[in-house]
């Protein structure tokens, strides 16, 4: 009678280990498929934010380089676009993946569209790194004043529209 005792409860034992074993198997399953699910999720919600972010830069990409009255300067033209300007140059050397540089963009098509007594162009480091090197630009944005093919003052990273125009009128009068 014993041995039926033992036998039951070990029969029980199995039971409920089994049991304990397949409720385990069965909750870590839903876990990681509940993960797969929440992850794919997250996948999905970080591409429409990157999709969001990219349209957004592309809009501010287009404002950086869609004002007309802003130049874009490269290698092949900077000599007769800015050295041989009759009048003086205001020139934003820039990359495109430059948040400061993107944040400078709407001051410098404000100065563009207010100033008909100057040239404003923009440079992009990334395409024209000779010219990065020859006025040694050691970080983006700067602003270089040119004056009858002299630089005559710089400033360096983001400026109030003031600070950019005080830097003009001293130019002017170099």
């Amino acid at each position: 009678m014993e041995s039926k005792i033992i036998g039951t409860i070990i029969v029980m034992l199995v039971v409920v280990a089994i049991w304990f074993h397949v409720s385990t198997e069965n909750e870590m399953v839903e876990n990681t498929e509940n993960h797969a699910q929440n992850t794919d999720i997250q996948i999905s919600q970080n591409r429409i934010n990157t999709a969001k972010e990219n349209t957004i830069e592309s809009k501010v990409q287009d404002k950086i380089v869609n004002n007309e009255k802003v130049l874009q300067v490269s290698s092949s033209n900077f000599e007769e676009e800015v050295l041989k300007s009759e009048n003086p140059v205001l020139l934003e050397f820039y990359a495109d993946w430059c948040k400061p540089c993107q944040n400078l963009a709407t001051i410098i098509d404000e100065i563009a569209l207010e100033r008909n007594d100057i040239k404003v162009c923009k440079i992009n480091t990334d395409e024209a790194q000779d010219l990065k090197a020859q006025y040694e630009i050691k970080a983006i944005p700067t602003i270089v004043c040119i004056k009858s093919g002299k630089e005559v003052n710089r400033v360096v990273e983001v400026r109030s529209k003031d600070e950019i125009l005080n830097t003009l009128e001293v130019s002017n009068h170099k």
